[in-house]
This record gives structure tokens, sequence and C-alpha cells, in this order.
């Protein structure tokens, strides 16, 4: 009964000491004695592509595709400053325009769901 409680307890305290040698090779010390995990290696940082937002110059085309999951998307096109078009409207929806025909001019557009800017882009057309 000794032997398998010794061997018991030898185990546990193996692994714990396992454990500790992993937890020490993920983390480094910022020199005070305080240890941190490391930062993983492939971390990305996420960009919301809620709408996706295409320009053919040679037809002046411009094409707004939301997704499926966004909820409310405004599309709001200035030619010099005044708006020409506009559209509201909940996902899954495409927008499309010719620019050419509100005339020549510098073009805003800017790409909005909810009270979020996700886009904003300027075309001139002549």
């Amino acid at each position: 009964m000794k032997k398998i409680l010794l061997a018991a307890m030898m185990l546990v305290f193996v692994s714990g000491i396992a454990s500790a040698q992993r937890y020490c090779a993920n983390t480094k010390g910022n020199g005070f004695g305080h240890s941190f995990p490391k930062p993983h290696g492939c971390v990305m940082p996420h960009k919301p592509t809620s709408a996706i937002v295409s320009y053919d110059a040679a037809s002046t085309t411009l094409t707004v595709k939301f997704c499926q999951i966004s909820q409310s998307n405004t599309v709001e096109v200035y030619r010099d400053g005044a708006k020409v078009a506009g559209i509201t409207t909940k996902g899954g929806t495409t927008f499309s325009c010719r620019l050419r025909e509100y005339g020549e001019g510098n073009y805003t557009v800017i790409v909005s769901n909810g009270k979020t800017v996700v886009d904003s882009k300027n075309y001139t057309v002549r």
C-alpha cells in the first residue's frame, strides 16, 4: 500500500514539475519577477467586411454589395458636395449606379453600417 501511495505521489509531483516547466516556457518576464503569457505569433487584426465596394473607371459604374448579416446599411454618393444618390437597406442587397449619368466632377462615396462608417472613397469622373 505504501508503494502505491508513494508511486501516486511521485506521479503527481513529476506532472506538477512538467506543467510548471511548460508554464515557464510559455511566459516571458517583465524584469520585476512577474511573468506574462507570450502573445500568439499568428494573431491578425479582424476587420469587419460588411460591404464590398468596387468601381469600374471605364464605365464609371459603382457597385456596393452588403453581406447577409448586416442590418442597417447606407450608401451616399455626393458630387462636388451635393448628394446625388443614396440608399438605406438591410443586408444581402447590391447597390449599383453609373456616376457619369450624374455628370462630371469629383465624387465622394460613403458606406456606413448603422452609425459606423465602413468605407469612404473619392472618384473623379471626366
